[in-house]
Order: C-alpha cells, then sequence, then structure tokens
C-alpha cells in the first residue's frame, strides 16, 4: 500500500535507505568471512613453512635447503620464517591466545555441535554458551573468575560460528518425533523393504493404483516447536526430537501410489467426551 502522495517521497527514501543498509550489512558480512579465510590460509601456509624447516634442519648438512629457499617455496619472507622458527608468534596465534577458549577446546566444541545436530538434537544460541562455559570450568587449572566465562547475551557465538563457518550455520529447528527418530536405522529399513514390501507387494504384483498409504499427524494450535539452532553446513533442515503426547489437531491423510489423493479428514478436540 503506497502512503498519502504528500508522505509519497519520504516512503521512496525510507525504502532506498532500508535497501542500503542491507546491501551494506550482506557486504559487511561477506567481507568478514572473507579476511576470516585469508587469514586461515594465511596461517596453513606460515605452519607449513614451520614444518618444511623443522624437517629440513634433520636433514645431513650437505643435503639441507637454505631457509631463504624454504620461504621462497611457501612464499611468506625469510625474516618472517626465521623469526616463527625462533619461537616467534604470528598476530593470528597471539590473538588466539586472547579468546575465551583455546583451539582445541573450539574444536571440541564443534565437534559436539555437529554430533547432536546429526542425532536430532541441535543446540541453540544459549545452549552453545553453556557448554563452552563448560569446557572452561572442566580446565584442569580451572578458571581465575567469572569473568573468564562467557556472557549468553554477548554476541560470542556470532564471532563463534563465522571462525567455524565452513563447517557450521545456523538453521531453522523442525520438529521430529523422538519415536520416529529412533526408527530411522538401518536394521529397520532393510527389514521394511526385504521382510514386507518385497515379498507382500512387489513379489504378488499389486499395481500402484491399488496401493493407498493412510498416516495421521498432530499439529499443535500454536507452533512452539520452531527456534533457531546451529548444525551442519549445507543442510536444508535441522529436525529436532521431541516428545508428541500432548494434545493437538489430528490429520488422517490418504494417498495412493500413482500420485492421487483422497480428501484429507481432520480431527479436534472432543469437547463432551465421555459425558452424560
Amino acid at each position: 500500500m503506497r502512503p498519502h502522495p504528500r508522505y509519497f517521497i519520504f516512503w521512496i527514501l525510507s525504502r532506498i535507505y532500508c535497501w542500503l543498509l542491507l546491501i551494506w550489512l550482506v557486504e559487511l558480512f561477506r567481507r568478514k568471512l572473507k579476511k576470516i579465510k585469508n587469514r586461515n590460509a594465511r596461517n596453513a601456509q606460515l605452519q607449513r613453512a614451520l614444518e618444511d624447516d623443522a624437517a629440513n634442519q634433520l636433514k645431513p648438512v650437505h643435503l639441507r635447503r637454505s631457509r631463504t629457499q624454504i620461504a621462497r617455496y611457501h612464499g611468506i619472507s625469510r625474516d618472517t620464517l626465521k623469526w616463527l622458527a625462533e619461537g616467534g608468534r604470528s598476530m593470528s596465534a597471539f590473538n588466539a591466545e586472547k579468546q575465551k577458549l583455546k583451539a582445541p577446546e573450539e574444536r571440541i566444541l564443534v565437534d559436539h555441535i555437529l554430533q547432536s545436530a546429526d542425532q536430532g538434537f541441535p543446540l541453540s544460541h544459549k545452549k552453545v554458551v553453556m557448554h563452552a562455559n563448560s569446557i572452561i570450568r572442566s580446565r584442569p587449572q580451572g578458571y581465575a573468575s567469572e569473568k573468564d566465562l562467557i556472557d549468553p547475551e554477548s554476541n560470542w557465538v556470532d564471532r563463534f560460528l563465522i571462525r567455524h563457518n565452513d563447517e557450521l550455520q545456523t538453521h531453522w529447528s523442525k520438529a521430529l518425533d523422538t519415536q520416529w527418530a529412533r526408527a530411522l536405522n538401518s536394521t529397520a529399513v532393510a527389514h521394511w523393504f526385504n521382510d514386507i514390501v518385497k515379498p507382500h507387494v512387489a513379489d504378488l504384483g499389486i499395481e500402484r493404483r491399488d496401493t493407498y498409504a493412510m498416516d495421521e499427524s498432530g499439529f499443535t494450535p500454536s507452533d512452539e516447536g520452531r527456534e533457531r539452532v546451529i548444525g551442519r553446513r549445507g543442510t536444508k533442515t535441522q529436525h529436532k526430537q521431541g516428545g508428541a503426547d500432548h494434545e493437538n489437531v489430528t490429520a488422517l491423510v490418504t494417498i495412493c501410489a500413482d500420485g492421487t489423493v483422497l480428501k484429507p479428514s481432520i480431527v479436534y478436540k472432543g469437547k463432551n467426551f465421555m459425558t452424560k
């Protein structure tokens, strides 16, 4: 709906401003990701050069390459390689020491997030912070104070996701009944096709037009099972396990194997059930 002609110009300017702001934010995020990817590539380059230099020092003197040759091969300066080989730290390593979680600890957290998501229990932002603080509390040397812990209201999770954007991304969760999740395994699937479908349908020559499937689905009056969670990058839908024993509206759907369908039946909660 367009505004009053008197305010039309302000409406146009506000729309343009919103689009420009959105474009700027997307570009800012893109540059941030590019910077992180370049930094990770640079760190990997320095690490390969250090490993090559360390292996070179173990060779006989007449077979060793000069440090200049090694640095040139890996595309870095000789002074940088010499400084790192003598115990110097890169800026990335220095900044990593100031992070709430060390690199090995972040690796543990990433693996836990991926495993939880694959099993149908994706973690929300608050749960990621909770597990991160659990890792901090479990350090053998302990932690100095509560200041070492991560504030749930901070943007730490957003920065954590940017650092591991090649593996993690956010999804909208989709409810998956616990019984369905447990039933989805290789043994149950093989039993269904080999022991039920093949002898009772395929081998008997039952046609698709004579095959119907009916199922019921429950829906709550208000959708409360949807939230922003973290899962594996590249997956389109992140299922979330939960109980299906709550009161709901039931839909009975009947579909034929040839693609035709019957009208669904909707069953609501009875108001006068078992009453006189």
